[in-house]
């Protein structure tokens, strides 16, 4: 049986049971399979580190279902290093395209972030 066999909601509570009940309890799961038929889940979750998975949820059944999922928007979701000066970047649709890189290739520094020293008072 494939996941469109099952109306968008259901379809959510079953990919969201899948991917995240080792984090969320089934109540959760149900009401957020009905939220996200209109809400941008993945940006909006308070739980910071489960906004890239459920960005992926939201991704599988937006596709699934033609759009009927609203989709994330202007979210760098993950920047991994690939290899020595290569680097590999996950964004939401419509914010960096292959048509926004011109180039293949790029010079720039990268600076780590430094924590502010705290005072002594």
């Amino acid at each position: 049986m494939a996941i469109t066999d099952f109306e968008p909601a259901e379809a959510a509570a079953i990919v969201l049971d899948y991917a995240l009940s080792d984090k969320l309890s089934k109540g959760q799961i149900q009401q957020m399979s009905h939220d996200m038929l209109e809400d941008k889940l993945s940006e909006e979750f308070p739980d910071i580190s489960l906004q890239k998975r459920l960005f992926d949820v939201n991704e599988l059944l937006y596709k699934a279902f033609n759009g009927t999922f609203p989709t994330a928007e202007h979210i760098l979701w993950s920047l991994d290093k690939t290899g020595e000066h290569q680097y590999r970047i996950i964004t939401s649709e419509y914010w960096l395209d292959a048509e926004d890189f011109p180039e293949s290739s790029f010079e720039s520094t990268i600076r780590e972030y430094e924590e502010p020293e705290e005072d002594g008072d």
